[in-house]
């Protein structure tokens, strides 16, 4: 059974620009997530958020992959969860637990942030076509998982699991 689960879409914004980014910009390998779909939805923090990130933080090396904050910070990050939360001020744990999540740099396409030839899984809700078409070429189109509803959450633990070992 496949995990991946594409609905493309056109989107507009940037794209690949069959160009290497300059490596100040790139987080290299590990597991990247998108903030909006994956973790925020309709506003809302999604039910399985926090036990994700806290999985996630445990047991491997995660990064913001996210058009909430492209300049390596936190800052955007922190902001949509508040926001999120309708909280002027995180609770402390909930504020450690986002910043234990590395912020990446990248500026274009999501895609050059990641190093291509490492072993990384990134979660998106709705990645550019571009993208999903670079991935499909280079055959790393199983590596994007599409994360938009909580039971996509779940079984991005377990293929993300299953990616590991391999």
């Amino acid at each position: 059974m496949s995990l991946v689960k594409i609905r493309l879409r056109v989107t507009g914004g940037g794209g690949l620009t069959g160009r290497k980014q300059s490596p100040v910009y790139a987080a290299g390998h590990g597991h990247f997530f998108d903030i909006d779909g994956p973790l925020i939805r309709d506003g809302q923090v999604t039910p399985r958020c926090f036990a994700f990130l806290r999985w996630a933080v445990e047991s491997h090396r995660p990064h913001w992959l996210t058009t909430r904050d492209a300049h390596g910070t936190h800052d955007g990050i922190l902001r949509a969860f508040r926001h999120a939360l309708g909280a002027p001020l995180l609770p402390q744990e909930i504020a450690h637990l986002l910043c234990a999540v590395k912020p990446t740099r990248w500026r274009g396409s999501k895609l050059d942030a990641i190093d291509l030839a490492s072993n990384w899984v990134w979660l998106d809700d709705d990645p550019l076509l571009a993208e999903v078409e670079t991935l499909r070429c280079r055959g790393l189109l199983d590596r994007l998982l599409i994360v938009d509803s909580d039971d996509d959450l779940w079984r991005a633990v377990e293929a993300i699991d299953g990616h590991d070992q391999r």
